[in-house]
Order: C-alpha cells, then structure tokens, then sequence
C-alpha cells in the first residue's frame, strides 16, 4: 500500500491485507473480525485483539481517520 501524501509504501501480510480490503469496501469493525476467525479459524477474542490492534497502527500512521 502506497501513501502518496507522504511518499510511503507500507508492507502487509496476509491477514492485514485482508482487512486493509475489508477496510476500503466500508466494513464494520464485527466484519473484520469475522473475517479473520472465518479465514484462520481463530477465536473471536483473539481476532478482536488483532483487529483493535491494527485499526490502531492505521489511526497511529494517519491511513485511517478515527470514527
């Protein structure tokens, strides 16, 4: 992913590009979750974690306004 505001690229892994689309087509943070636990059969507390984290890391780097 490229921000071009600030001439960065950004490297995701698989789970992160996942959501980084899920992200872009307008889904709610449940969706993201979902998405995970259907996609690497972990639990939805684990997948809530890593949801929150990562919606943090794009808030922190300016990728994603808070709501």
């Amino acid at each position: 992913m490229r921000d071009e505001r600030r001439s960065m690229s950004y490297t995701l892994n698989h789970s992160a590009a996942l959501l980084w689309v899920k992200i872009a087509e307008g889904a709610a943070l449940t969706d993201l979750v979902d998405a995970l636990c259907v996609e690497y059969g972990v639990d939805a507390g684990t997948a809530g974690q890593d949801v929150e984290r990562f919606v943090a890391a794009l808030e922190d780097y300016s990728l994603l306004e808070a709501e």
